[in-house]
């Protein structure tokens, strides 16, 4: 029995020695798990922060670049909104002139009152000679309108293309 007292104890050692291998792999291997973690860890916070600085600098050069358009738009914006008014002001005249022309026509035969063809020649000459000066007059108005709209429209963004 001194053999399988022998036996057993060897194998009590064996496996004891084998059990304390195996824990002391364990604790290595959980060891470099903890260290490859931390690195990992390490590296991801690393890029996240220079992620994070080259956002933040994108971030500052919109905004830079939002900041400094910002004003031309406003200049665009004012510029457009003279214009449109300027083409509303010149649709008003033009309507003026159709309105007077139409209750022109409408008054006519009540003038047209002749008796020779001198009255009817005079007549129509009449008739050019007021319509052609509404006609003129129309015009006059309407690229005075336009001259000071243009003025009035380059005045917010003159200079701003010059920067």
């Amino acid at each position: 029995m001194a053999e399988g007292s022998r036996i057993a104890a060897h194998t009590k050692h064996a496996t004891e020695t084998a059990a304390r291998d195996t824990a002391e792999t364990a604790r290595e291997t959980t060891r470099r798990l903890g260290e490859t973690q931390a690195q990992m860890a390490d590296t991801i916070a690393e890029q996240s922060g220079r992620t994070i600085d080259a956002v933040n600098r994108a971030t500052e050069i919109y905004r830079d670049a939002t900041s400094a358009h910002s004003e031309d738009f406003a200049a665009l914006l004012s510029s457009y909104s003279t214009v449109a008014k300027g083409l509303q002001e010149i649709q008003n005249v033009w309507l003026e002139t159709l309105q007077r022309s139409l209750q022109n026509s409408v008054q006519a035969p009540q003038r047209l009152r002749w008796s020779t063809f001198s009255e009817i020649a005079q007549s129509h000459r009449d008739m050019l000679r007021e319509s052609m000066g509404q006609l003129l007059e129309t015009n006059a108005r309407v690229l005075r309108i336009a001259g000071k709209t243009a003025e009035d429209a380059a005045r917010p963004i003159e200079g701003r293309s010059h920067r």
